[in-house]
């Protein structure tokens, strides 16, 4: 029976014989004869592609052009999306066979994202966004996995790291590792070191790339999840504090992908597994609040887009430490890797950090508890720990974020009751006080403007009510 319902799944894109058929054909009431004849093609061959059976050739899809002035690329997209949807289906319904899959594996894995951004005509995006397009993807990939590491013997003479890697690695050039050096990549102590930092006895050498060490699948599991909204192209996730997003190097499981990844594992064209497909956006794992993913290649790249233009719509709550004198403001900041620590960001000077980049937060102030404030961010630009960042540079440092120093007592006196009060609130909300409220974006398929909000979590409700008793009752005391 299983078998039945897969054969018949049908694929999502028409075949252009039977589009070229509906569209062109019948409304300009012409005979496949006389089409034939203008074509010069043979009668059963245009028979046979206008009826589903044939696949388009490059020379039948100019030959159309030509009679009915279209374009044959996009003739032969539609036959690539076609065919890419029968492999798909083929593959869901039995990945295990054989030789003759090959084929369709490398069809499937045809289309990259720099194929999809430079086709004008299947984006529907100017080739001159190309470039930065693609970086901005490259910022959702901004984190970096530990690939190797060393501890160097006692008994080791000073040498210069780059001789010394060489030695360690093989297959690696020195070239190699001096670019890795340069981009910041290797450390040691957990401090990154340029290529001619002589290592000593003891030091703690890592390597750091920017994907993680090996190949890994994401293995559904069956977790659940707050589905906001779903249908055949998008799904929005409301995401618990926690969670993290997408499988890496120690948290290969239990993460949104996997289950994402078990909820879609009868949908033939989802492959979570896939780089063009998923996630469009991230947060981080113990920020709550609305994700988006992608179920089809078209979605993800008109999504990304959005994403990339900044006509989305983001919004989050988070409490701060402090006072904040401004009702409302910008922060203009660009962000770069901290060179201590390489797990953390700050706000640069552009012009002496070349790699930082460009971030803009506009924050408002919902509420005011004394020594702690609600505020209200929006993210004109969406870089990794923006908010937490921002925040901090104005001095107002996210509540319980223990990464950038908010799991210490900030503001307020030092009396035993205040401590033992903040102490409460830290175990009330065990992680930064911030939420993914509100996502707006166009849909990739309709066009229609949506729009999602998702409701403060327990914890933060919890935080801010015990925020709001306590500078009421110092108000009255």
């Amino acid at each position: 029976m299983e078998n039945e319902q897969q054969k018949a799944v049908q694929p999502r894109h028409q075949h252009p014989g039977l589009a070229v058929r509906n569209e062109l054909v019948d409304f300009l009431g012409l005979s496949i004869t006389q089409i034939a004849d203008l074509m010069k093609v043979s009668r059963s061959q245009l028979s046979r592609f206008l009826n589903g059976q044939a696949a388009l050739t490059p020379n039948l899809a100019l030959r159309i052009a030509h009679v009915f002035s279209v374009r044959p690329e996009d003739l032969m997209i539609m036959q690539m999306e076609h065919e890419l949807d029968k492999a798909r289906i083929a593959l869901h319904s039995d990945p295990n066979k054989p030789a003759k899959f090959e084929k369709l594996k490398a069809m499937i894995n045809f289309i990259t994202p720099d194929r999809m951004i430079t086709e004008t005509n299947y984006t529907g995006f100017d080739v001159t966004d190309n470039q930065e397009f693609t970086e901005e993807f490259a910022e959702a990939r901004d984190e970096l996995f530990e690939h190797h590491r060393f501890r160097v013997d006692k008994g080791q003479t000073l040498i210069r790291i780059d001789k010394y890697l060489v030695n360690c690695l093989s297959q690696v050039s020195r070239s190699r590792v001096q670019e890795a050096a340069e981009a910041g990549n290797i450390m040691v102590n957990n401090v990154p070191v340029k290529s001619n930092y002589r290592v000593k006895p003891n030091d703690v050498i890592t390597v750091l790339l920017d994907y993680p060490p090996g190949s890994y699948d994401v293995t559904p599991e069956d977790i659940p999840l707050d589905i906001v909204y779903e249908d055949a192209e998008i799904m929005v996730v409301n995401k618990p504090a926690g969670m993290v997003v997408h499988p890496g190097v120690g948290n290969f499981e239990h993460t949104l992908l996997n289950a994402v990844a078990f909820h879609l594992q009868d949908d033939p064209f989802f492959d979570a597994n896939s780089p063009h497909l998923g996630l469009v956006h991230r947060i981080d794992k113990d920020t709550s609040g609305l994700l988006l993913i992608a179920k089809t290649e078209n979605a993800k790249t008109h999504l990304g887009m959005q994403f990339y233009k900044k006509t989305t719509k983001r919004q989050y709550l988070t409490l701060v430490w402090g006072n904040v004198k401004t009702d409302e403001g910008t922060i203009n900041g660009a962000l770069a890797r901290s060179p201590f620590n390489r797990t953390c960001y700050q706000v640069c000077d552009p012009g002496e950090t070349p790699h930082a980049k460009h971030a803009v937060t506009h924050y408002k102030v919902v509420e005011r508890f004394g020594y702690v404030t609600l505020v209200q961010c929006q993210l004109e630009t969406g870089r990794t720990h923006q908010i937490r960042v921002h925040m901090k540079h104005i001095g107002h440092t996210l509540f319980n974020d223990e990464r950038y120093g908010g799991n210490e007592i900030l503001r307020g006196n030092r009396t035993a009751k205040y401590r033992q009060f903040v102490e409460n609130c830290f175990d009330l909300c065990p992680r930064q006080a911030l939420h993914a409220r509100t996502l707006g974006f166009v849909h990739p398929h309709t066009g229609e403007e949506m729009f999602f909000e998702a409701e403060l979590p327990e914890d933060m409700q919890a935080l801010i009510e015990k925020w709001r008793n306590y500078s009421q009752n110092v108000e009255k005391a």
